[in-house]
């Protein structure tokens, strides 16, 4: 799990985390902004099982807002040999390129 607080608008942060899902190919199964919630999903591919991302998006203060992610394996993947905080170091750089 990574995580990293930006300053702006929790909605600006929630449609840039949902606009690099979709650059990175990832399936949103569920989203909520109200709660600033997202669920997503990659298929298998020769590499992996696939995977499942858990996105949090809240405030912490004022001028605060909290980006949390979460990169899980599917299936039956004993190692994941980095690839999960990978995935979830490539989301937030993208996330942050979106917000400059």
């Amino acid at each position: 799990m990574v995580s990293k607080k930006y300053s702006g608008s929790q909605k600006a942060i929630y449609n840039s985390c949902k606009k690099a899902l979709d650059k990175l190919g990832y399936k949103i199964i569920s989203d909520n902004v109200r709660q600033g919630t997202i669920k997503a999903k990659k298929k298998s591919s020769f590499f992996s099982f696939g995977n499942n991302i858990s996105i949090n998006v809240s405030p912490k203060n004022d001028n605060e807002i909290e980006l949390l992610i979460k990169s899980e394996s599917i299936g039956i993947q004993i190692i994941d040999w980095g690839t999960n905080s990978e995935i979830e170091n490539d989301l937030i750089q993208l996330v942050s390129s979106y917000l400059i």
